[in-house]
C-alpha cells in the first residue's frame, strides 16, 4: 500500500468512471481504485437506494452478489475484505453504555487547543472551573456546528484516524463550554445569540489560530491518555 501512486490511481480511476457504462461497471471501477489503494484483495460497492436502502452495486474483482445479504457494517462503514473490516465488525458496540455521570467539559483539551496556536498570536485566556453550560435550547446549533467542523477538517488529516476524531469532537465542545461561560454565568441557559457568539469565537481559535499538525499531536497524546488503548 505504501508503494501506490495515489495520483496514478485516481487518474485511472477518473478515466475508466469516464468510459463506464451503466452503474455495475462504474461501481467495479471505483471498486478497483479503493482495492488498490487499501491493499485488499476484494472490494464491494453498496449504494443507498430511496427504495430498498443499502443494496449491491458491484466489486472487484468482478461478483455475481445483486442479491447478496447487505453486511450489518456497511451503515458504519466503507467495508473492504481485510482486516480492517474485522476490526471495524468487532470493536463497534452493539449500543451505546449509559453514561456514569453527565458530561463536562474537559479543560485539559481547550488547553490542547489553545497551546496549539503558533507564538505571536493573540490567544484568549483560559477560564478555571468551567461547567457543563445549560444549552440544551440551543443544542441543534450545536450540533450543525460540530457536524460542519469534522467536513474537510485538516486536524483529523494530521492525526492517527478514530481516536483523532473522538477527541476533537471533545475539544470541540469543551472550547464552546469555555467561551459560553466566558460570556454568561453557568447557572443562566445560553441562548442562541450566546451561542453564536462562543461558536464564532471557537471557530477563529481552532480553525483560524491553532496549527493543525500541532492540534492533531495534542489530540493524540490526550486520545493516548484517555481512550481504549488510544483506538
Amino acid at each position: 500500500m505504501a508503494d501506490v501512486d495515489r495520483t496514478a490511481v485516481a487518474w485511472r480511476l477518473a478515466a475508466e468512471l469516464a468510459r463506464a457504462r451503466g452503474e455495475s461497471q462504474a461501481a467495479a471501477v471505483v471498486a478497483r481504485g479503493a482495492a488498490a489503494l487499501a491493499g485488499a484483495e476484494v472490494a464491494r460497492v453498496w449504494m443507498i437506494d430511496r427504495a430498498r436502502g443499502y443494496r449491491f452495486s458491484g466489486a472487484w474483482p468482478e461478483q455475481g452478489n445483486e442479491d447478496a445479504t447487505v453486511p450489518p457494517e456497511v451503515p458504519r462503514a466503507i467495508v473492504f475484505a481485510a482486516p480492517l473490516a474485522g476490526w471495524i465488525a468487532s470493536w463497534t458496540p452493539a449500543a451505546a453504555p449509559p453514561l456514569s455521570a453527565p458530561w463536562q467539559p474537559d479543560l485539559a483539551l481547550d488547553a490542547i487547543v489553545r497551546a496549539a496556536v503558533p507564538a505571536g498570536l493573540a490567544v484568549p485566556s483560559p477560564i478555571a472551573g468551567v461547567d457543563a453550560p445549560p444549552w440544551s435550547v440551543s443544542a441543534p446549533l450545536i450540533r450543525r456546528y460540530v457536524a460542519a467542523r469534522l467536513v474537510a477538517c485538516w486536524p483529523l488529516h494530521y492525526g492517527t484516524g478514530l481516536a483523532t476524531a473522538l477527541a476533537y469532537v471533545a475539544a470541540l465542545l469543551s472550547v464552546v463550554a469555555v467561551e459560553i461561560a466566558r460570556r454568561q454565568p453557568s447557572t443562566i441557559v445560553a441562548g442562541d445569540d450566546v451561542v453564536r457568539a462562543a461558536l464564532a469565537e471557537t471557530d477563529r481559535l481552532v480553525v483560524h489560530l491553532a496549527a493543525p499538525d500541532a492540534l492533531a499531536r495534542g489530540l493524540d497524546a490526550w486520545a493516548a491518555r484517555h481512550l481504549d488503548g488510544g483506538l
